[in-house]
């Protein structure tokens, strides 16, 4: 039977340039690189704003479903591991 676990491609930029960053800091990071600091944001309309101002050729539908996409992800990693 197969592993019903997510299995995640983790990518350290163009050429590796933030290796050395994810191994010292023990992260990865999704490029929103458009959308900017999403750690100050307080809800989902917040970060709906900020998605519209990145992308403002993307229907609103397009932008209501980015926030789903993004919790559903997070909440799927596995804890950090040292």
């Amino acid at each position: 039977m197969p592993n019903k676990q997510p299995i995640w491609m983790v990518r350290a930029g163009e050429d590796a340039y933030l290796v050395d960053d994810f191994l010292t800091k023990n992260l990865v990071a999704i490029g929103w690189n458009q959308v900017g600091d999403l750690t100050q944001l307080k809800d989902v309309e917040s970060l709906k704003a900020k998605l519209q101002a990145a992308y403002p050729d993307y229907k609103t539908g397009q932008i209501n479903k980015l926030p789903a996409r993004f919790t559903a992800s997070a909440s799927s990693l596995p804890p950090a591991r040292k």
